[in-house]
């Protein structure tokens, strides 16, 4: 892995060696996600995180791209019954997917998802993946809203009473849905949107962020009211859903804070990399009476294929 990232690096060198953006963004990327994926490999307890089906739930709400700090700026913390600061085993979806889910046998839970990277890296895992990104995709926002994840998962509750059910909305990731400005910058929409200073298209609201096009409030600031729109839409389903429900994050995003060994300001979600920001994801419980008897179940294979994927990631601005 380390000699692919060499490898990547020295094309990478080759080809943008004389762009100053290139030098300062993903020079400092590159590096640091070589370095950090060695210090992993050295020392495997410093990539633990929580192993999300060891935990006790029946409901696993997911909140895409949710950082910790942002989650207790934005929640009403006294609405759960508990609340704790977890380590994610990723830093992106891909990451956290993989290690939470793929090559598992999980007949006992159904995963509703509005994420496309479900189904690429773990749509065998479960009893059954309901794949909302592929049927409630809004081409408008270039997103799937949260009243199509929530109408997905109280249809999966009926279908399946007596499985756990992960329902992944793709919300506060972007675009960020209460600011027109920030979907214009997302790389969904993306149509000459910046100047002749900047040969770069934005793909997202941090890369504009770190190319100077917009300021770090106005990003946290839309980042946080699009968590408070998604986390209404979470927690009226929780309500509506028997049993224990867990809400958590797969991984945050930085928004300019630095990052190691090269102290250059981060911006969104990289693989392979444990910043606090990326790493540190809420986990607030909320207990009911009403907890299902669950049992288990033949799996189904619904790994979706790379060319059905690749579209949508695109316009979610990973590739």
């Amino acid at each position: 892995m380390i000699r692919e990232d060499l490898q990547f690096l020295y094309r990478e060198l080759a080809a943008y060696h004389g762009d100053p953006w290139w030098w300062r963004h993903h020079l400092q990327e590159a590096v640091n996600n070589s370095v950090n994926a060695a210090v992993h490999a050295l020392h495997p307890g410093f990539d633990d995180g929580v192993a999300v089906m060891d935990r006790e739930w029946d409901n696993l709400v997911v909140l895409d791209a949710c950082r910790a700090d942002l989650f207790e700026q934005e929640a009403d913390l006294d609405a759960f019954d508990r609340y704790e600061r977890v380590t994610s085993r990723g830093s992106m979806t891909p990451e956290w997917t993989r290690r939470n889910f793929a090559g598992g046998d999980y007949g006992d839970t159904v995963y509703v998802s509005a994420n496309p990277f479900t189904a690429l890296e773990a749509g065998d895992s479960f009893h059954r993946l309901v794949a909302v990104w592929e049927t409630a995709f809004d081409e408008e926002s270039g997103t799937v809203p949260p009243e199509a994840v929530v109408e997905a998962a109280l249809f999966a509750a009926e279908d399946y009473p007596d499985k756990r059910r992960v329902v992944h909305f793709i919300q506060p990731h972007h675009p960020f849905l209460t600011d027109e400005e920030m979907v214009a910058y997302s790389g969904w929409t993306v149509r000459h949107l910046v100047d002749d200073d900047h040969p770069r298209h934005p793909h997202d609201p941090f890369e504009a962020y770190s190319m100077g096009l917009l300021d770090r409030e106005a990003v946290w600031e839309a980042y946080a009211d699009t968590l408070s729109l998604v986390l209404d839409h979470a927690l009226s389903l929780a309500r509506e859903l028997p049993g224990r429900t867990v809400v958590t994050s797969d991984h945050g995003n930085m928004v300019g804070e630095r990052g190691w060994p090269v102290p250059t300001p981060v911006y969104g979600h990289h693989p392979r990399l444990r910043y606090p920001e990326l790493v540190d994801v809420p986990w607030a419980v909320l207990e009911a009476d009403d907890r299902p008897t669950v049992t288990d179940g033949a799996t189904e294979d619904a790994r979706a294929t790379p060319d059905a994927v690749r579209d949508r990631l695109r316009q979610l601005g990973y590739v």
